[in-house]
């Protein structure tokens, strides 16, 4: 009951009106969802073909990747490339009869409703006041409140599993704001630890979290080194008791094979020089990561790839505002940590909640930065690169800005600074609307709370139930030969456009276009009729994209160029998909071309 009274105490202690306001919003941003249809992304779709056969009892495999012999069934593989959470919730519901949007749907809305309650406690905090302009005071809170679940809601299945990062993010401020707060936090130092490991059972980079963790336990604890051990061991532990499923799960892929499951996760990932140590590869390593910080531009939620196209271009500019950003987020923490301590120091015992959360999301927002830099040189790319790892992370900096705005006693220099920010953000997202809208239509706003961009090739029907991919026409025109043609093979470029959930009733066996090293290999040990699905950008017939062949980049495969009767049945206008057939006796050998 102390505890219930803690929470309600601190609920009540933001301001009412953002709380309500960002509800608001974001329950009708998800009721314009939960009446939409659901595009599915390439990481999503692999997860949920994963779903449906661990729910006919296959396990949590999939079944794309050919064998030497194509005549023969595909292979089945576990899946450990990505954490099992998603394939295993969605299974669960698919089991007690529940379609696959309606089960989507569930999880995504309880997903989305969790995280915009905790999102929406801590802006009542950081927007607890309206900001003056000159003489004018304007509701700059509010508009930020509507505008970060109506923008900032990331996308259900489009971004995959990343609404389960950003919606565990407010929770675990949450949890050690608790931690950093009470006199006694063992029990929420071992909740936190279980969150955290929940997370990465859907998100494999929720792992920052724990870096997060560590840095408030030795903020809160130090220079008490026995504390320090027994708060993280604690949260350890507890971590560990969510997680170890997920490895022995993926420690079944070893005892199967006699490939390490461990390094072959990380080759999945990407990685091609795990085992070397030259000084090449630390070199090569190191510029990636250096040359990646300028894009943390992402961390403002102001659209920078504009910007970034020509950071790109000019080396030194682009390290200048990279070490500028990188300063700026690492300086953020110690800032407002010394400012809390020297306003005790002046003025004893006082509410230090905004500053508190402050320091909570800066450490979150430095935390995502080591964890990224410290897996560059493993997974052979950097993950600061790429957009999508900021979504979870858009809100934070807004709110720390408005946060600093409204700290008795801060800096005024910096005051002035976050307020600048907080104008250009405000502008930007108020000025993208109408930009949108001239753009590509006023329609084109439709697109905004199903979190696709304007720009997006996509028609939404609406009301529906659907799940669809962005080659929905091609899809069709493959189900239809697949009825024709129930024997024949059907190989496409990007497979997880064409997965069996897509089309349950009349699955297609799609399977993968292995790198040129297979096919030097593969034969037909029957008389079979073969379908390509290709991509516009590929001069023949490519390899498929992805983390299951050795290189990632578009590749016409050699053994594939002088395929017999290859001919061209089918074109899509509107993303320049083909699709060509060719029919092969047995014995064939691709290695004889």
């Amino acid at each position: 009951m102390a505890h219930l009274k803690q929470v309600t105490s601190f609920l009540n202690g933001g301001n009412t009106k953002v709380f309500k306001a960002v509800l608001i919003t974001a329950f009708l941003v998800t009721l314009v969802r939960l009446f939409g249809p659901l595009l599915v992304s390439w990481d999503l779709s692999i997860q949920l073909e994963a779903a449906h056969r661990l729910a006919q009892g296959l396990g949590i495999t999939n079944a794309f990747s050919p064998q030497l012999d194509l005549s023969q069934p595909p292979i089945s593989e576990t899946l450990i490339h990505f954490p099992p959470g998603i394939s295993v919730l969605v299974a669960v519901f698919l089991y007690l009869g529940f379609s696959l949007a309606v089960s989507l749907k569930i999880i995504y809305t309880l997903t989305t409703v969790i995280g915009w309650v905790a999102w929406a406690a801590i802006a009542s905090h950081c927007l607890k006041i309206p900001m003056k302009v000159g003489k004018q005071t304007l509701p700059t809170n509010l508009i930020v409140a509507v505008i970060l679940p109506l923008i900032y809601t990331p996308s259900w299945t489009i971004q995959g599993t990343d609404i389960f990062l950003w919606a565990g993010i407010p929770v675990v401020t949450l949890l050690l704001l608790y931690v950093l707060r009470s006199s006694f936090s063992l029990g929420s130092t071992v909740l936190l630890g279980l969150t955290i490991g929940l997370l990465v059972s859907f998100r494999y980079a929720s792992g920052f979290l724990l870096i997060a963790t560590f840095f408030i336990i030795v903020y809160k604890f130090f220079p008490k080194i026995r504390s320090i051990f027994v708060f993280y061991s604690s949260f350890i532990l507890s971590f560990l008791i969510t997680t170890f499923p997920i490895f022995l799960f993926n420690n079944q892929e070893r005892a199967q094979s006699s490939e390490n499951s461990f390094e072959k996760l990380i080759y999945d990932h990407g990685s091609k020089n795990v085992s070397e140590s030259n000084i090449s590869w630390i070199l090569e390593s190191l510029d990636k990561v250096f040359s990646s910080f300028s894009s943390l531009f992402f961390l403002t939620g102001i659209d920078p790839r504009r910007i970034q196209d020509f950071l790109v271009s000019q080396a030194l500019l682009n390290s200048i505002v990279g070490l500028s950003f990188l300063l700026l987020f690492c300086f953020l923490p110690v800032l407002l940590i010394c400012h809390k301590r020297l306003a005790h120091q002046r003025r004893g015992n006082i509410d230090s909640s905004i500053t508190d959360i402050s320091i909570l999301l800066s450490c979150v927002i430095v935390s995502f930065i080591v964890f990224s830099a410290a897996i560059t040189p493993v997974i052979a790319y950097s993950p600061l690169i790429i957009e999508r790892y900021y979504y979870p992370l858009k809100s934070c900096l807004i709110l720390i800005a408005y946060g600093i705005t409204t700290i008795p006693g801060f800096s005024r220099f910096c005051k002035r600074i976050a307020k600048a920010f907080i104008i250009v953000f405000v502008l930007f997202n108020v000025f993208a609307l109408a930009y949108y809208s001239y753009a590509y239509g006023s329609k084109s706003l439709v697109t905004l709370p199903f979190g696709l961009e304007p720009s997006t090739n996509f028609n939404v029907h609406y009301p529906s139930n659907k799940i669809v991919t962005e080659r929905e026409e091609t899809l069709r025109f493959l189900v239809e030969l697949e009825e024709q043609n129930p024997d024949a093979l059907f190989f496409a470029q990007h497979y997880p456009r064409y997965m069996g959930y897509l089309n349950f009733k009349h699955p297609i066996k799609i399977r993968r276009i292995p790198d040129q090293l297979f096919w030097e290999n593969a034969y037909l040990s029957e008389p079979t009729r073969v379908f390509w699905v290709i991509e516009g950008d590929c001069p023949s017939i490519c390899a498929s994209s992805g983390f299951f062949n050795s290189d990632s980049d578009v590749q016409a495969i050699p053994a594939l160029e002088s395929l017999p009767n290859l001919k061209k049945i089918f074109s899509s206008e509107k993303n320049r998909t083909k699709v060509m057939v060719t029919d092969l006796s047995a014995g064939y050998r691709f290695s004889s071309l």
